[in-house]
């Protein structure tokens, strides 16, 4: 009943006379419910405005906080961002990538345009970041470690701009599913 109260379900309806959106918050406040150590969710959000949306990822967020095990499946990646520590990517139902969350927040790309050469990338740096040539010649360089060794060699180039953006998890997808 709490759960359903802070998914503003209407228990009084006949299940038949849901709406689809009103279906999906009855089965997820069944769900989450049952004190259960592993849940599972598949698509939570489908079907449900963005107020139940934020507090259906409130509610896996306190699963999750509980000890519970949830394991959470989606096509919506800032939501699976949002509430997940881990994620597996999968492709024709194999995995084909999985990392932490935590590990995929330290990737970042940073794309700068130059007033003078780049030079070499110093020693410190060479099997963290890679760097490589935008087509409107802006210089793009990646990395999976910390911003800050980078950001003091950048310091010493001659830079014009520079945006530094995360990669995210639409990113990493990407990478497995666009690129054939």
């Amino acid at each position: 009943v709490r759960i359903a109260r802070r998914l503003d379900l209407d228990c009084g309806r006949q299940v038949a006379r849901m709406s689809t959106g009103m279906r999906q918050k009855l089965a997820l406040a069944v769900v989450l419910a049952i004190d259960a150590a592993l849940v599972i969710l598949d698509e939570p959000t489908a079907n449900l405005d963005p107020t139940a949306r934020a507090e259906v990822l409130d509610l896996v967020r306190e699963a999750r906080g509980a000890g519970k095990t949830v394991v959470f499946s989606s096509h919506v990646l800032s939501e699976v961002e949002a509430t997940c520590d881990r994620v597996a990517i999968l492709r024709r139902g194999i995995v084909v990538h999985e990392q932490s969350i935590e590990h995929l927040r330290r990737h970042h790309r940073i794309t700068a345009r130059l007033e003078g050469p780049i030079g070499p990338v110093p020693e410190a740096l060479r099997g963290s970041v890679t760097v490589s040539e935008a087509r409107d010649g802006s210089v793009v360089l990646d990395t999976a470690d910390s911003l800050r060794p980078l950001l003091g060699w950048l310091a010493t180039l001659p830079l014009g701009e520079v945006r530094v953006d995360p990669v995210g998890l639409d990113g990493v997808y990407d990478r497995f599913h666009r690129s054939g």
